[in-house]
């Protein structure tokens, strides 16, 4: 069985980039189809096709937000001073001074004055078109995160589904059962009623007598054909639950066809007993549909 995917579901990942501590977040919700939307600084606008490409690789459909923030290893660190350098030159300037006559006494100002000893840091680098092996690396890390999340989120959502059409399914066949036995129902008491308005000629309705309009009203209310439609529907959802995999649109149309039969058998039935469980069988389906909107 391929995993069912949940089209919601959040996935992190941090760590040390070109462009200091990078956090990556993914956050997911459902959709018709794959849309991308980011929130970078503007510094790294160029990073928006490498992330769309990690995260079209994996994800079919959703809407995912992405979402990257990057902080300077030392934030407070604007000068790099050389240390080498810095010796080198304390030992060059005593040197100096003492071929000179001069006194041997250096300042850290005399020191950091010479040239190479002090470099300024560059600015926080801009996203280049294919950033470095290690942002790349993090991106797919934060695509496994979303994913092992939406996989678990999808197997939750499995479980739920796969009760609420046990439900389903209990309501459906007490109709089927109660289906039968409307029409006898029907028919003794359209008898008892006709021979009660009849009794004051001595001339009682025969069974023969009903047959015509006890026909009629089971032409009217009849669901057979309903409930056959009903059972393959069932069956269906069944079959795409066990398979897995993409099945989110396969089955949001099957619930609208099953929806449809369950309003037909509503609308045709009298019985107050198929009208409850028409209420339930309706419950579920908008519990199911809810539900299989969020997977892909």
């Amino acid at each position: 069985m391929n995993p069912v995917l949940s089209m919601t579901g959040v996935g992190a990942a941090r760590g040390d980039t070109e462009f200091g501590r990078t956090l990556i977040e993914l956050r997911a919700v459902n959709g018709r189809g794959l849309s991308i939307k980011h929130r970078l600084p503007p510094t790294l606008a160029g990073l928006e096709p490498v992330l769309e490409r990690a995260i079209g690789t994996r994800v079919r459909r959703g809407t995912v937000t992405c979402i990257v923030e990057a902080q300077p290893i030392d934030p407070t660190r604007r000068v790099n001073i050389d240390r080498e350098a810095l010796l080198d030159a304390v030992r060059e300037l005593r040197s100096i001074a003492a071929a000179a006559g001069l006194s041997d006494r250096i300042e850290l100002r005399d020191v950091l004055a010479v040239p190479g000893v002090v470099a300024a840091l560059p600015d926080a680098p801009r996203a280049a078109r294919e950033p470095s092996p290690e942002f790349q690396a993090l991106a797919e890390r934060a695509v496994a995160a979303l994913m092992d999340e939406r996989k678990r989120e999808g197997v939750a959502t499995l479980d739920y589904v796969t009760g609420l059409v046990a439900d389903f399914v209990v309501a459906r066949d007490r109709v089927a059962r109660r289906a039968p036995e409307v029409f006898a129902d029907y028919r003794t008491r359209l008898l008892a009623r006709v021979n009660e308005v009849l009794a004051d000629q001595a001339k009682p309705l025969t069974p023969a007598d009903v047959i015509r309009e006890v026909a009629l009203y089971a032409d009217r209310v009849d669901i057979t054909e309903e409930l056959q439609r009903i059972t393959a529907h069932v069956g269906r959802v069944r079959e795409l639950l066990a398979a897995g995999g993409e099945i989110g649109r396969t089955l949001e149309f099957l619930l609208q066809e099953l929806l449809r039969e369950v309003n037909t058998v509503g609308s045709k039935s009298q019985d107050v007993e198929i009208a409850h469980d028409v209420v339930s069988m309706k419950a579920s389906v908008d519990k199911l549909r809810e539900l299989v909107a969020n997977l892909e």
